[in-house]
């Protein structure tokens, strides 16, 4: 099928199919690794990834004043860039990553560096939340990763979603993207999900959960859970 602009846009995979990316085969001192990181964050600024995370944890500490926060896949710490100074300084936030602490995360917020699945046990009760991190992960995994949900009040997820427009979104603007990042864009949207995909794959059961999941009209499978009360 061809996209936008006569682009070749792929198909869709009726199930997930999860592949690795160049980006995690590169060192993360490789040219080609950094422009990648820095089209990482361009995406997830046009996606509107981190605004709509910030702008739910803003409403929901409205709601629980002490409550604390936790990001896996924390990367370069999109984050602590996206919410405001002042909203910084009242949140409490601890980053979950194989990379080493970003020079401007708050001191007041922590850093843990290594897996997610040995650390995540280490993280502080409260609200959990990722930005294409998740989608990495094959059906196992997720399911492993949901089993130490149950230390967490709210969850706040943005994936990718997998539907074919999204390819030819991709292919929009071509020149904007590293060749790495055109390749890794298609292979994350293939790793994505539909529907109840994401919440029945970390195994949320709507007995605990009251769950919201919406799609965005630029490809972000979003899911938001907040832990019923006993």
């Amino acid at each position: 099928m061809l996209g936008f602009f006569g682009l070749e846009s792929p198909s869709c995979p009726a199930h997930r199919t999860v592949v690795p990316e160049i980006l995690d085969s590169l060192p993360p001192d490789h040219p080609e690794a950094i422009r990648s990181r820095r089209d990482l964050r361009l995406i997830n600024g046009l996606m509107g990834n981190y605004r709509w995370i910030a702008g739910r944890m803003a409403r929901l500490q409205a709601e629980a004043p002490d409550l604390a926060w936790t990001e896996i896949g924390a990367g370069d710490g999109v984050l602590a860039q996206v919410v405001s100074r002042q909203r910084r300084a009242q949140l409490r936030v601890t980053g979950i990553d194989f990379a080493p602490r970003p020079d401007d995360w708050p001191a007041h917020w922590d850093w843990l560096r290594g897996n997610v699945f040995d650390l995540l046990e280490s993280a502080p009760p409260g609200g959990l939340v990722a930005s294409l991190f998740l989608h990495h992960f094959e059906a196992e995994e997720l399911r492993t990763l949901g089993q130490n949900f149950d230390r967490f009040s709210y969850l706040l997820f943005s994936e990718p979603a997998r539907y074919r427009i999204h390819h030819a979104q991709g292919n929009l603007a071509p020149a904007l993207f590293s060749e790495t990042t055109r390749h890794d864009l298609h292979v994350s949207i293939d790793a994505g999900f539909r529907d109840r995909e994401l919440a029945e794959l970390l195994g949320l059961d709507d007995a605990k959960w009251d769950l919201r999941i919406h799609r965005s009209a630029l490809g972000a499978h979003r899911l938001e859970a907040r832990r019923l009360s006993p």
